[in-house]
């Protein structure tokens, strides 16, 4: 737990560290001036109770760590799994499905995105705040898109869980390509976009990064990953701060694939 003091302002963070220092607020600043607002002085005072109450449970939970390490997880796995999200499991059929972690999958830290296995099945597990599943079936379903296995609303402070089948296939960003296979999955690409805008949905980061070639598919070879943007025409936003270069007559529009 971290508090942070500027002058009768004070914050209180927390920090773990992990391949690096994660810190995160969990209040504002607050002011620690005199004031006759009984509300704001139990605010306060119920923040210092909070604060107490969690640097005991960390010294309690640290006192006991190897023993719990010993009756619960082989050290070993504990270490690499520690490093990822705590939720290491969803729902199949009305089943649990235990995954585990493998790496990161750009080799991003910042981006919540995930190698997994469950069992000898390899998965991609996905932390986000929005995400159109609606897009993703219809995509998936018409063979434009990596099957969709699970999404989990809420799960974690307001985030979603998507976990999905992993395409070992490069981003068309990162591919070597002649002119006439970038040609033929500019086809594929085409298509897929005309399948979202016939149940009027726009797909809404058309780029690169979120195409990925899947040379195992004898139909379609082109699939479309990351539909977080995704929205219907006309209704739905991008997010907050994105730069006018993504609006199109201030509608909600694809933007242009381009030829490089």
């Amino acid at each position: 737990m971290v508090l942070a003091i500027a002058g009768p302002w004070f914050c209180i963070l927390r920090a773990i560290y992990l391949v690096k220092p994660v810190i995160e607020s969990l209040t504002d600043f607050v002011p620690l001036v005199p004031t006759s607002d009984s509300h704001k002085l139990l605010c306060i005072a119920q923040l210092f109770v909070a604060l107490h109450l969690a640097d005991k449970h960390l010294n309690d939970f640290y006192c006991c760590l190897d023993k719990t390490l010993d009756q619960v997880l082989d050290k070993e796995q504990y270490r690499h799994q520690r490093f990822y999200p705590h939720p290491r499991q969803y729902i199949s059929e009305n089943s649990p499905v235990q995954f585990n972690y493998e790496s990161c999958l750009t080799g991003d830290q910042e981006k919540l995105v995930f190698k997994a296995k469950a069992g000898d099945t390899p998965l991609v597990v996905k932390f986000t705040q929005r995400y159109n599943a609606d897009a993703h079936r219809l995509c998936a379903n018409n063979g434009f898109a990596p099957k969709l296995l699970y999404i989990g609303e809420n799960e974690v402070r307001g985030w979603k869980i998507i976990v999905m089948e992993h395409i070992d296939g490069p981003t068309l960003y990162m591919a070597k390509l002649n002119r006439e296979y970038y040609s033929a999955l500019l086809v594929d690409i085409r298509e897929a976009v005309q399948k979202l805008h016939e149940q009027d949905i726009v797909f809404g980061d058309l780029c690169g990064t979120n195409i990925i070639i899947n040379e195992a598919s004898r139909k379609h070879r082109a699939m479309l990953v990351d539909f977080d943007w995704a929205g219907s025409h006309h209704k739905d936003c991008y997010p907050y701060g994105m730069g006018p270069y993504y609006f199109i007559d201030n509608h909600f529009t694809d933007s242009t694939l381009v030829i490089g």
